[in-house]
């Protein structure tokens, strides 16, 4: 089983009210707490910190940014990977996963700081590759609208094809460094690219020298048809989500299925790709203890919170709602703007039923559930129980752990106190073993 920590917001939608959290004087901003935190998560040999991205203040909701910034909901988000080379500095065997969209850069730029990064961190770097789809974040990078869901999976397609040519143009034996001769590196293991496609031009070479892991560990997340072919094409290790209800293991199972299945077409072994489930551990001392944390993350998200986070992740202004409405125009409308095929949206639709007309404040509800999920909820042996039971019945690799409220303390509760139970049942490692780079460790 493979464990990794979920970074990528413990300070924004309502979390920061609970004590424990982030708070104004001890701002996320302060690489300590994040060492503190890596430290703690290597103790438990846990395999890697995974943040996701976000590039504008959500801003679907009334067509602007005022509830966004009122209730904290996605903001403030800094660009995470700044604090990659100070936590590679104090750890020795996590990695990080950075989010870096394929819609906004230039693969000669990730090519580049990719494999630099790769050199910090002693091959300990991966990459999760998305599309984007939030309008908050297109007027930032000159878009007038979302380009079309197939023109962002081509683009996508294509600028990972660029990246691993770039990554493949210095050979590891290029360097000579004869000191009698003066020659330095031979030309003929330095490759231009030339690469002239639909989207992008790149010359090339790279100017950077082969990393550690040559390339770093590359990861997808997304559900749609095109996001699960992508991912059997090219990456390392798909990040997928299977909600939180009792029929959790049946959807991670039909995941892998459809994995297996895209690998197969893709002409790439079925244990190519790891597969790594999302689940938000709960945990008290008792069941009640955790029950009653799990009431107060989701009270401290307020309904135009909510709804403002909804908005953002689907592209529909919820707050031109009607009183009752259902889902199946709701989703209608979103995709006809360029939103996700298989996101939220489709995610409610499921629970609460496409077709039944429903009211702001059952929506409302269930968001605050989608935030904040309840499906592992209890004392460590309890998650420790639920944990074990999707890994087996699943079919799946490992979990990215959303461990909330606080980024210290969750994280040293579910390592000195769940991780222990997983290790003595023979699911989960001791340590980190011999693998030198993070390729190698989540191959295993």
């Amino acid at each position: 089983m493979h464990l990794a920590v979920e970074a990528s917001l413990w300070h924004t939608d309502g979390r920061w009210r609970l004590p424990g959290t982030f708070t104004r004087d001890d701002y996320f901003t302060d690489p300590r707490r994040w060492v503190e935190m890596a430290k703690i998560a290597e103790r438990g040999a846990m395999d890697l910190i995974f943040w996701g991205e976000g590039y504008g203040i959500p801003s679907t909701f009334e067509g602007r940014t005022d509830a966004a910034v009122r209730w904290g909901v996605q903001w403030p988000r800094h660009d995470m990977s700044t604090m990659i080379p100070v936590l590679a500095w104090e750890t020795r065997h996590i990695g990080f996963v950075q989010t870096l969209s394929t819609t906004f850069y230039h693969p000669f730029h990730v090519a580049r700081f990719s494999a630099s990064m790769d050199h910090v961190t002693g091959g300990r770097l991966g990459l999760n590759l998305i599309n984007s789809a939030r309008t908050a974040d297109f007027g930032n990078f000159g878009y007038d609208e979302l380009p079309a869901h197939a023109d962002r999976y081509e683009r996508m397609q294509e600028f990972v094809d660029v990246c691993k040519a770039l990554w493949d143009s210095v050979d590891p034996l290029a360097l000579v460094l004869d000191p009698e001769t003066g020659e330095f590196a031979d030309p003929r293991l330095v490759r231009a690219v030339n690469h002239r496609g639909r989207f992008f031009s790149s010359a090339g070479p790279l100017p950077v020298l082969p990393s550690p892991q040559r390339r770093p560990l590359l990861l997808q997340a997304g559900g749609s048809a095109a996001g699960n072919a992508f991912a059997a094409r090219n990456v390392d290790v798909q990040y997928a989500s299977a909600g939180d209800d009792e029929d959790a293991w049946r959807k991670m199972r039909r995941q892998r299925q459809l994995l297996n299945e895209n690998l197969a077409a893709a002409g790439r072994p079925t244990d190519d790709v790891k597969l790594i489930f999302d689940v938000a551990p709960v945990i008290g001392d008792t069941q009640d203890d955790a029950r009653e944390l799990l009431r107060a993350m989701r009270a401290t998200v307020t309904p135009e919170a909510a709804l403002a986070y909804l908005s953002h992740n689907t592209t529909f202004d919820f707050a031109t709602l009607p009183e009752r409405f259902t889902l199946a125009e709701v989703v209608h409308q979103a995709e006809e703007r360029g939103g996700s095929r298989n996101g939220a949206l489709h995610a409610l639709a499921f629970t609460l039923g496409p077709d039944d007309k429903i009211t702001k404040e059952v929506l409302v509800d269930e968001v605050r559930r989608m935030i904040v999920p309840g499906g592992c909820v209890g004392t460590p042996a309890q998650v420790a129980d639920r944990i074990e039971a999707l890994h087996l019945r699943g079919d799946g690799d490992g979990f990215a752990l959303h461990l909330r409220p606080s980024i210290t303390g969750s994280v040293a509760l579910f390592v000195d106190r769940v991780i222990p139970l997983l290790q003595a049942r023979g699911v989960f490692r001791r340590d980190y073993g011999d693998s030198a780079t993070l390729r190698e460790r989540m191959a295993r």
